[in-house]
């Protein structure tokens, strides 16, 4: 999968963010994928998470060293919580131990 973005969230008292992950195959460059899928997403939020993978990782920030940067591969081997929320959006949870990547951005 490639890694379009990382948004931060919070939930009660926890800090989360998620990965917002496309087809690593898809044409498009990186630049023309944000245009369609980050830039309107808080208008069309629902819609465009039913068109992308996102990975929930708790504890992290966006701002973290630690993160995937954007339009790199992201290959997670392990997760947990795969569900199908309003019966068209992929989601699930995973641990930064349990994926790893290649490449800078794109």
């Amino acid at each position: 999968m490639r890694l379009l973005w990382v948004s931060d969230h919070t939930y009660k008292q926890w800090n989360l963010v998620r990965l917002h992950l496309v087809d690593a195959n898809a044409p498009e460059s990186l630049e023309d994928q944000l245009k369609v899928f980050r830039d309107p997403y808080e208008e069309r939020r629902m819609d465009i998470d039913s068109l992308l993978l996102t990975a929930t990782l708790w504890n992290v920030e966006s701002g973290s060293e630690l993160l995937p940067p954007p339009g790199c591969i992201v290959d997670i081997k392990e997760y947990n919580n795969l569900r199908l929320y309003g019966k068209t959006q992929c989601q699930l949870t995973a641990r930064l131990s349990q994926m790893s990547w290649i490449g800078q951005k794109l």
